[in-house]
């Protein structure tokens, strides 16, 4: 019988991760909330980001719009590609969080453009940093509520930080 690897995600993992938030209603919405306050922060701090940096007349605002808006694309693109199942698609899992999404799971859109918009605003500020905490609990969040594997986060996160060292650097 093959192994799995520890971040493979299985039905009975799944089950056993989740037991702890399924038995407390406070623990789901505190994760249903906690997915929508961290991706409500980073569709709410790029465009001040970009607004800002127009109002400074900062010379690189145009990489802050291209880089993002280039590398989401091509993600997209490759997403399509791979077209693979979601997690509640293949393992027959109920997740936590209800998604009408079939396939498109690989890599995690939601996680790629929390770790770009991280990465832009680190370019920008010297406290940008700060945004990768969110966009790491994020990457969580998306595999604890069944709409994504780890690799699925881990790969998007990647890409994000990948095309942040080539363009901003």
């Amino acid at each position: 019988m093959r192994q799995k690897l520890p971040l493979s995600l299985t039905a009975e993992r799944y089950e056993r991760l989740t037991a702890p938030i399924r038995r407390r209603k406070w623990a789901l919405n505190l994760l249903l909330w906690s997915n929508r306050i961290c991706s409500m922060l980073f569709y709410i701090a790029y465009p001040l980001c970009i607004l800002w940096m127009l109002y400074t007349g900062d010379y690189f605002t145009y990489r802050a719009i291209l880089i993002p808006a280039i590398s989401f694309a091509l993600l997209t693109v490759v997403r399509q590609l791979i077209n693979r199942p979601r997690p509640y698609e293949r393992l027959s899992i109920k997740p936590l969080h209800s998604k009408r999404t079939r396939g498109k799971s690989f890599p995690s859109r939601h996680v790629f453009s929390a770790f770009i918009i991280a990465a832009t605003m680190t370019f920008v500020f010297p406290w940008g940093w700060i945004f990768y905490l969110p966009a790491a609990l994020l990457a969580v969040i998306r595999v604890l509520m069944g709409v994504h594997y780890p690799s699925d986060v881990m790969v998007g996160a990647g890409f994000a930080l990948a095309a942040a060292l080539f363009y901003y650097l």
